[in-house]
């Protein structure tokens, strides 16, 4: 049985059931081997990607505003490093990869296995949009790991992200379903059948 996400009925449910911090995220696992081909991108826009500086990582969490900043720091303490997207003298985008574990809502869903690698968070900002700048990440990340000595990334994506989906599918990313569920003060756990990381390496 599926509901309607836009209903008023969901949408209040799903309202009450945050606040008693009970979580459902219907979401799929998208798995690039990076041992196959990585697809080119050509973006119109001209901008540079690369590692970002602490300060850097600050800037751009003071453009989203909000809990940013104690999110970056959470990543950041798990070992994550941040990618950052510029044009010219401005931040256009960012990204995260962490290589030892697989993360959602602040919470640990996996380790990462050996050889493998997890990539979140990716976000492009408004004015640099439709120039293929999330694509360009993408493959920026996924040649830099790939050159790092890593088999395979892995990532989280709402089901209904449909432009986010797309945009992996240009460079042949495998996707599982990967519902998971969080219960107060308890790990997160899968709902139905548990999604595999390091899939692609054995159907490249």
């Amino acid at each position: 049985m599926q509901f309607n996400r836009d209903s008023l009925f969901y949408k209040s449910a799903a309202g009450t059931a945050k606040i008693l911090g009970i979580r459902y995220f219907d979401s799929l696992y998208g798995e690039k081997n990076l041992k196959t081909d990585i697809p080119s991108v050509e973006s119109p826009l001209e901008h540079q990607i690369r590692l970002a500086s602490e300060e850097e990582i600050r800037d751009i969490a003071g453009i989203q505003g909000g809990d940013t900043l104690f999110r970056f720091e959470f990543a950041m303490r798990n070992g994550s490093s941040c990618y950052i997207a510029r044009a010219g003298d401005k931040p256009a985008g960012f990204t995260w990869v962490n290589t030892r574990v697989m993360m959602m809502d602040m919470m640990k869903v996996i380790d990462v296995p050996p050889g493998g690698s997890f990539h979140f968070n990716s976000v492009v900002f408004p004015e640099f949009r439709r120039n293929k700048l999330f694509q360009s990440m993408i493959y920026f990340v996924y040649n830099d790991l790939k050159d790092k000595g890593y088999e395979f990334t892995g990532n989280f994506v709402d089901r209904d992200n449909i432009a986010s989906i797309k945009a992996r599918e240009h460079f042949n990313v495998l996707f599982q379903t990967a519902r998971i569920g969080r219960l107060p003060g308890l790990p997160l756990f899968s709902i139905g059948r548990k999604f595999t990381p390091g899939a692609t390496l054995e159907n490249p």
